[in-house]
Formats: C-alpha cells, structure tokens, sequence
C-alpha cells in the first residue's frame, strides 16, 4: 500500500498523461513488489506476462475513493490473525444475507 502524500503531486494531472516522475516512482513500486512475489514463488517469473498497479491516485480518479482510501478492514498482518478469523464470516443471521 502506497501513502497518497507521496502520489499527491500528481493527481490533478491527466490520467494517461502522467509525468515521467509519476511513472518512475509506481514502476519502482511495482518492481519491489515483483521482487518480493518472486522470492516466494519463483517459478512464476518466466510466466509474467503483463503488470500494472495502482496508486492511490488511480483509486481516487477510478472509484472516486477520498485521497485514494481502501476502505474496510485493515489489511495489516494482525488482521490474518487465527482468532480474529474465526470471527469474521461472510455468514449473518439472516438468511441469504453475505458479507462481501
């Protein structure tokens, strides 16, 4: 996740038209996350065809989304939490009715 200070700059700028500093700062953002993909599963890196990202410009131009939020659950890692899993369920009372 990215922190829309660091995209602010940018975000009055036309979408496909975007500075060269725009693009050098989320390729190397999308670089370090490949990286790190990569580490783990290793056999994908001949197999990667395309890859794009996001910043939290895309979101607030895309979705309308203030300064690019995520909004719901915190994404960090207590959230994959064994306890806190066992809690949270798409399941309601009510019949037919699911969280996504």
């Amino acid at each position: 996740f990215a922190n829309y200070a660091w995209f602010e700059e940018w975000k009055d700028d036309k979408v496909k038209n975007r500075s060269i500093d725009y693009k050098e700062l989320k390729e190397a953002f999308i670089n370090n996350i490949l990286e790190t993909v990569i580490e783990i599963f290793p056999k994908i890196k001949d197999r990667i065809e395309y890859v794009d990202a996001g910043t939290p410009i895309t979101n607030q131009h895309y979705i309308g989304a203030p300064k690019g939020e995520i909004y719901g659950i915190d994404h960090g890692i207590p959230r994959f939490d064994v306890e806190l899993n066992a809690t949270i369920r798409p399941q309601t009372p009510i019949k037919n009715l699911f969280l996504t």
